[in-house]
């Protein structure tokens, strides 16, 4: 199952190393390609899962992966579509939230900031709970300033991973 991220038609990610061919464009439709079972929401999440515990962490964009969420929300969302149940364009997408906001247990909320590394919250943020609802998928709690701040942040860019 190979998936286009992203990539425009040259093909940056292989001259980069990345070894994994990439076909299917993200975008407004894969949702449907996923209706249609020419991708599955396991596969999308597998595969996102694996470039941010990769990439994403060596560019400091990570804070948490939810693996074990984000797979059974997968599942859950095959399952789904498997039976005819189409919840809209966002069903079996995987997605990344900030770290600011709320997730229910395991995973902490930490808004960036070490002395709140071990926090949590009771239920998910509202916006987690209707992306949930539509269907989407959680893959990662993504790397913010300290307490969204707007100071200068350690995490780099893609196209220069030495800056930052």
């Amino acid at each position: 199952m190979y998936i286009r991220v992203g990539c425009d038609e040259r093909d940056d990610h292989e001259r980069r190393g990345d070894r994994r061919p990439l076909r299917l464009r993200l975008g407004p439709r894969t949702g449907a390609h996923a209706a249609r079972g020419e991708t599955t929401p396991t596969a999308l999440a597998e595969y996102f899962l694996d470039r941010l515990d990769t990439v994403g962490r060596r560019l400091n964009a990570v804070v948490t992966l939810t693996r074990e969420r984000a797979l059974a929300e997968a599942r859950e969302a095959e399952r789904e579509l498997a039976a005819g149940h189409d919840r809209g364009p966002l069903h079996g997408i995987p997605y990344g939230a900030k770290d600011l906001l709320a997730t229910a247990p395991p995973y902490p909320t930490t808004w960036g900031a070490a002395p709140l590394r071990d926090q949590q919250f009771d239920r998910d943020a509202a916006v987690i709970e209707r992306l949930r609802a539509a269907g989407a998928v959680l893959v990662a709690k993504l790397a913010m300033v300290e307490l969204a701040g707007g100071w200068a942040t350690t995490s780099r860019t893609p196209r220069s991973p030495g800056r930052g």
